[in-house]
């Protein structure tokens, strides 16, 4: 079982299902991973609590995924290559996709 964790902004509440559900699809399309198993915890943070990178808004997105060595690289960039398609498709322009630990 992936342990997943989401950590942006307040801009996503009142979304929470929505951010969450958006991660476990891409979970379950890369991962093959059952509907049923689930271990995803959101952390929304306003900018007094958090630091973001220079020129990003408060709607900077880190998704922490832990999950066992034996996850093929294939499946681990399927991951990030489906989340990328999925979710957060309104982002402000100046936020962007990275392939990098946060």
């Amino acid at each position: 079982m992936p342990s997943t964790r989401i950590t942006t902004g307040t801009w996503a509440q009142g979304h929470e299902a929505e951010v969450i559900e958006s991660v476990q699809s891409a979970l379950l399309t890369s991962l093959k991973i059952p509907d049923w198993d689930r271990d995803i915890t959101l952390d929304l943070h306003d900018m007094k609590t958090r630091i973001v990178p220079t020129g990003r808004s408060e709607r900077y997105t880190c998704i922490e995924v832990v999950m066992f060595a034996g996850r093929s690289l294939h499946a681990k960039r399927g991951f990030v290559q489906g989340h990328r398609q999925e979710s957060f498709r309104d982002r402000s322009a100046g936020d962007r996709y990275q392939n990098r630990r946060c």
